[in-house]
């Protein structure tokens, strides 16, 4: 397996290029499901599959930077853990 060249572990690190090519490629995985192709992802993103290979190593470090992406938008809020409970 290839390792994915682009580390995707903060949003900084994706170019905003990058950035639409993974926001076109988590619309496809959602349309398509476990069908999704590296061809799929270029044609969609119109991008060519060399520089998906190039960027993201193969379809399971496609799949990862798409996960690393979407988690990366997610905030949490601070909670004081002082006043809670089971119940709550």
């Amino acid at each position: 397996m290839l390792q994915a060249s682009v580390d995707v572990d903060t949003s900084e690190a994706l170019t905003e290029r990058q950035k639409a090519v993974l926001d076109a490629a988590l619309r496809l995985l959602v349309e398509e499901g476990d069908q999704l192709t590296m061809t799929a992802v270029a044609r969609r993103a119109s991008c060519s599959k060399e520089t998906l290979y190039k960027w993201f190593g193969d379809r399971d470090g496609l799949l990862t930077a798409i996960v690393q992406w979407q988690a990366s938008k997610v905030r949490v809020v601070p909670v004081d853990g002082k006043g809670l409970t089971l119940a709550s």
